[in-house]
């Protein structure tokens, strides 16, 4: 599926990665402190109950936490540096019993500052405006962090100490803003203490909230969107939450959803009888699916029925000479093909977040044992986000698509570039071989066509069947 707008490059990847702590100082000290005026952080704070009764204020501190990453520096560096003791004469403590606050509604501030943001934005069509939901794993080494679990991780294929980490965020086919998030905690946990808080503390809540199942949770995340004012047309996630009841559920609540599905037993009605995606694409499928020249691979849709959300769109995609089939949802029925596997692919995007913060911006490099800690590290790093999405959508005109820093992986681009040549040079053959060679030679010439294509279609089948195609 290929992205609408050429990327380009972002200028301030190479400003956070070359400059020096006193001159990126100095350039982002004006820039994040044109924002916090512009987008009134001080009004912001308070609305959302961020205020401290004496010392040092909770806009300074907040502040000072935004810029601490760009310095990579360690902490006690950072808060002795000559241009921070400038600006506020604090010690380290204060700003560590700042971030332990338990009543201190982080999720509060973080909607109110987007809101403020998509004021500043041009209008895109509503069609356009997308919520994509995803989950990471943030890990951590120390024992005695507050939930900290053991869970398995997919990508390593292991078990590790940290917290599975939900994401919700929003896209206007232009850039991302992270709008939300919630940390899980499992029942294996190295260590069962926890910290006494006010039943009525968004501590106590974000407690609770870590205790819930993954698609409660992500239910109450998308219903906070919608209560918050976030418009969008379509919900995005993978197939790990692609349930019938939880498409259902984020139908009432005033969105649609495209998701992929997982190929398994989940039985759709066609027709009067229950068939699986298996037996649907070898009964039904495999004479409708069709060669798709935009999309570059064959696809085909119909329409099914599950007993909770309904009547859904179900679209089956075959790569080139691929056995195989990658299987994606609608709940809009008007949605055609492409369009449905456009939109999905602009699910790629929460994956980029979660690579930049990762590197970048400090995600799961916090060190404390408290969760109101961790949550407001958390809520740090996506501040820090929506700030940096916003300079860079309103700088030199630059519009980047996904990545923050980079604007695409350069795998991806050689792949589909080496994949277009080879598309080229294919159907030369193919159209050549029927007029130089005979029946048998043209079987070898087949045969040599299937080498290729396992070369070349592989890793981007990889990419397209996660929304990443080019």
């Amino acid at each position: 599926m290929y992205l609408k707008h050429k990327p380009k490059p972002v200028f301030l990847q190479g400003e956070i990665d070359t400059a020096t702590p006193e001159a990126l100082f100095q350039q982002l000290d004006n820039k994040i402190k044109g924002l916090f005026d512009l987008f009134n952080l001080k009004t912001l704070l308070h609305r959302a109950g961020i205020q401290k009764s004496q010392g040092f204020s909770a806009y300074d501190l907040l502040y000072l936490w935004i810029l601490h990453p760009f310095f990579k520096k360690s902490r006690t560096v950072f808060w002795s540096h000559e241009d921070i003791r400038n600006k506020i004469q604090a010690h380290k403590d204060t700003f560590y019993r700042f971030v332990g606050k338990e009543n201190f509604n982080w999720r509060n501030l973080i909607y109110r500052l987007f809101l403020q943001i998509q004021r500043h934005l041009s209008s895109v069509p509503h069609e356009e405006r997308l919520l994509i939901a995803d989950s990471t794993i943030i890990q951590k080494t120390g024992h005695h962090i507050e939930l900290v679990s053991r869970i398995y991780d997919y990508v390593s294929k292991k078990h590790v100490l940290g917290f599975p980490t939900l994401f919700l965020g929003y896209f206007d086919g232009r850039s991302f803003f992270p709008l939300d998030f919630a940390i899980s905690a499992t029942k294996n946990r190295p260590n069962n203490q926890e910290k006494n808080t006010d039943k009525r503390s968004s501590g106590y809540q974000r407690r609770l909230e870590a205790k819930n199942k993954t698609t409660d949770t992500l239910i109450s995340m998308i219903q906070k969107a919608y209560q918050r004012g976030i418009e969008a047309s379509y919900v995005l996630f993978d197939s790990w939450f692609a349930h019938d009841i939880v498409m259902k559920k984020i139908l009432d609540i005033g969105y649609h959803v495209i998701c992929r599905c997982k190929i398994g037993k989940v039985k759709y009605r066609y027709q009067g009888h229950d068939y699986t995606a298996k037996q649907l694409f070898s009964k039904v499928m495999k004479k409708r699916i069709k060669w798709n020249p935009e999309l570059g691979f064959y696809a085909a849709s119909i329409r099914v029925n599950l007993p909770h959300t309904g009547t859904v769109k179900l679209v089956f995609c075959q790569p080139e000479r691929r056995k195989k089939f990658a299987l994606f949802l609608s709940t809009d029925l008007d949605l055609e093909v492409t369009a449905i596997l456009r939109k999905y692919s602009n699910r790629w995007s929460i994956e980029m977040f979660f690579r930049d913060a990762k590197q970048h911006l400090g995600l799961g490099k916090e060190q404390n044992r408290d969760f109101d800690a961790i949550i407001a590290h958390q809520s740090f790093l996506i501040i820090r986000y929506l700030l940096l999405s916003f300079l860079i959508r309103h700088s030199s005109g630059r519009e980047p698509l996904g990545p923050l820093f980079e604007s695409i992986s350069d795998q991806i681009v050689q792949a589909t570039i080496f994949s277009r040549l080879w598309k080229f040079f294919k159907h030369l053959l193919l159209m050549s071989s029927q007029v130089l060679f005979s029946d048998n030679e043209r079987h070898y010439i087949n045969k040599l066509i299937d080498y290729m294509d396992d070369i070349v279609y592989t890793p981007q089948n990889n990419l397209l069947l996660e929304g990443a195609k080019v």
